[in-house]
């Protein structure tokens, strides 16, 4: 909005629109800004450079379209700039910069696939072929046929390199020797390489196929029919930690059976289609044994609470498995189910329970809740007041007597923090603790500790965690106004809490503290010189500031404590 109604003569200004690109901010939309530009600008090569040195160039580029001009795509500078930023950027370049080892070598940098666009010199260059296969080991596909490509395929070491490098398919390069090699055949066939390119007496051992499906279980759909029926290959494939919802599908269709084998019904929980794992959990002629198999019930729980209600009786008594089935939805349901006695024996259960259900609805979750936990158990409590901002009638024995507890309420809780023990709203140690979590529980603080000489740093504390902390009403204003409202407020709050003038007047005595300590004093005592050449009591008035970092800073702050200069977090 501000850069369309600028002056015409502002928005087309060189040094000005250099100014808005160099400030980092955002830009106005590409309507009103570079499409407005005179053709001189657009193409201005300081304009292009000050667009490709931001920090969002990449997101710019994408949303805006800001190819390089034409005209400048032989200007090294430009086009580095593009290059190490933006994939591709080297096709843009003139056939005189993808000759430039500095500009291919900036871009293969980024994606090794920039070779391609290289000069023939460049993509038969070792060093650039190795940086860039480095990137992505495909880039050695547009290294050409000659004495630089034939020395690299020929060193294993680089080709399992290469191969590492989602180079899979790059192995039909190298010499027959290397490509039987069985090391080299799996990385491949790991990363890429299409089974048919295996070597034929690889294609029917057994031992290859499984460690092969190991890393790469989709392999076993491009495996020959024959090959497919194996029962070990079939299993191998599903077990696989690389196994796909497609690939168990295709196992299952022929070799049915293995639905039965627990190894496969874990993987079908860990990795296969939601569906097909609830049709195994529940109808299938083994779904016994499944629903009181700990592991593959947990794991299946963990993808879908719902089928909790399918475990055994022994499992719904599992803390784990009862603690995956809570969610939302389903955490009173859950409770109903697990009874009482396991809730008291794990009330971690409870304080998840409470964690994940909504807030607008914990009353009913409270129905299947032990009463006896909400007066014994202070994780329950705690969890009950974060989840629902409030307190209960049955918390008040506690609140007289757990610190935390009543900590917990001036955090989550405010509007109950009445209900804290007078022993604790009369503590100024636990006030201090209080009012950092929320200004507003100073209104709650006994009268002798409003009234004492300590009141008025626990009152900062609490104007600086919220600047309504000093209003007795529900007053949510901004702080540009509460100094007035405030100062109105004095008659409604029978002078329990501090004056605000007052308040004033004790924090800048304490700001005025803080500057004479850090102005005068510790300039007066500051070290002169580290050099050793001089004796102690040369370099500093006080010897014991000279004896190192650490210990100087410790000193200091002995020293400011002492004096009750405000540091730190006080400050």
């Amino acid at each position: 909005t501000v850069w369309k109604d600028l002056p015409h003569r502002f928005r087309i200004d060189k040094e000005f629109v250099l100014q808005a690109l160099r400030s980092n901010r955002a830009l106005p939309p590409k309507s009103e800004f570079e499409r407005s530009f005179p053709q001189s600008l657009r193409f201005d090569r300081d304009v292009v450079l000050a667009f490709t040195a931001r920090s969002d160039f990449r997101e710019l580029f994408n949303e805006r379209h800001l190819y390089p001009p034409e005209c400048l795509t032989k200007d090294k500078e430009v086009m580095m700039a593009y290059c190490t930023q933006i994939p591709r950027s080297l096709q843009e370049c003139s056939e005189e910069l993808c000759d430039d080892r500095d500009v291919v070598s900036a871009a293969i940098a980024l994606d090794g696939l920039e070779l391609q666009y290289a000069s023939l010199r460049l993509q038969e260059d070792r060093d650039i072929v190795v940086q860039a296969c480095q990137g992505d080991g495909k880039a050695l596909e547009f290294c050409p046929p000659g004495p630089v490509r034939d020395g690299l395929v020929k060193d294993r070491n680089f080709m399992l390199s290469v191969l590492r490098q989602h180079g899979g398919p790059m192995l039909r390069l190298v010499p027959n020797n290397l490509k039987h090699d069985p090391e080299l055949l799996l990385e491949a066939l790991k990363h890429g390489m299409r089974f048919r390119y295996c070597p034929f007496e690889y294609q029917s051992d057994k031992a290859f196929l499984i460690k092969a499906l190991a890393h790469r279980s989709e392999l076993y759909i491009e495996f020959n029919p024959t090959t497919q029926q194996d029962v070990d290959l079939c299993k191998a494939a599903m077990v696989s930690e690389s196994s796909t919802p497609l690939v168990h599908k295709r196992v299952l269709e022929i070799s049915p059976q293995l639905i039965q084998e627990r190894a496969v019904v874990l993987a079908l929980c860990q990795r296969g289609e939601a569906s097909l794992m609830k049709q195994v959990i529940i109808e299938s002629e083994h779904a016994a044994t499944f629903q009181d198999d700990e592991e593959i019930m947990l794991t299946a729980v963990q993808r879908n609470c719902k089928l909790f209600s399918y475990a055994s009786a022994r499992l719904k008594q599992n803390v784990a498995i009862i603690m995956a089935a809570l969610d939302a939805e389903s955490a009173a349901d859950v409770l109903a189910a697990v009874g009482h006695e396991a809730l008291r024996q794990a009330p971690q259960i409870v304080v998840r329970a409470l964690q994940v259900y909504p807030r607008r609805h914990l009353r009913l979750l409270r129905t299947h809740i032990p009463a006896d936990l909400w007066t014994t158990n202070r994780e329950v409590c705690m969890a009950y007041i974060i989840s629902a901002k409030r307190t209960l009638d049955v918390f008040e024995p506690q609140l007289q007597q757990d610190q935390q507890m009543a900590l917990c309420v001036a955090a989550h809780a405010g509007a109950d923090f009445g209900r804290v023990g007078e022993a604790f709203r009369n503590d100024l140690a636990f006030m201090t603790q209080a009012v950092e979590l929320n200004g507003r529980v100073l209104r709650y603080a006994s009268r002798e500790l409003l009234r004492s000489e300590e009141s008025l740093n626990l009152v900062v504390r609490a104007v600086a965690n919220h600047p309504g902390a000093l209003c007795t009403s529900a007053h949510a204003g901004g702080a540009a106004s509460m100094m007035d409202f405030l100062r109105n407020e004095q008659a409604n709050n029978q002078r329990f809490l501090p004056s605000v003038d007052s308040v004033l007047r004790h924090t800048e005595a304490k700001l005025e503290l803080h500057q004479q300590f850090v102005q005068e004093f510790l300039r007066g005592i500051c070290i002169l010189t580290h050099d050793a050449r001089y004796a102690p009591a040369r370099r500093s008035p006080l010897r014991m500031l000279d004896r190192g970092v650490e210990t100087s800073t410790a000193l200091k702050q002995l020293i400011a404590e002492f004096l009750g200069v405000p540091i730190g977090r006080e400050l």
